[in-house]
């Protein structure tokens, strides 16, 4: 099976990971919460898991809505 690009948000708690699907899916884009990948390390556990298409999109919306980012990957699955 061909290995899928995918991107990763990670967050410092549970919170922002909540408050930032709330904010992108708001905001039209397609994501889900995930646990963080074992290859990266985070916080809280719980990734915002998305199409890398939208990286842009997803950093400029959680940036306006002020959602605290720890890091940003992407990883092919």
């Amino acid at each position: 099976m061909p290995k899928v690009l995918r991107l990763f948000v990670t967050f410092p708690c549970t919170s922002e990971a909540l408050e930032a699907q709330r904010i992108v899916l708001d905001h039209g884009i397609t994501c889900k919460l995930s646990p963080v990948p074992r290859s990266l390390s985070a916080g809280c556990g719980l990734a915002l898991e998305a199409d890398p298409q939208w990286e842009a999109a997803i950093q400029k919306t959680l940036l306006e809505g002020g959602v605290e980012v720890e890091e940003i990957h992407q990883i092919s699955l």
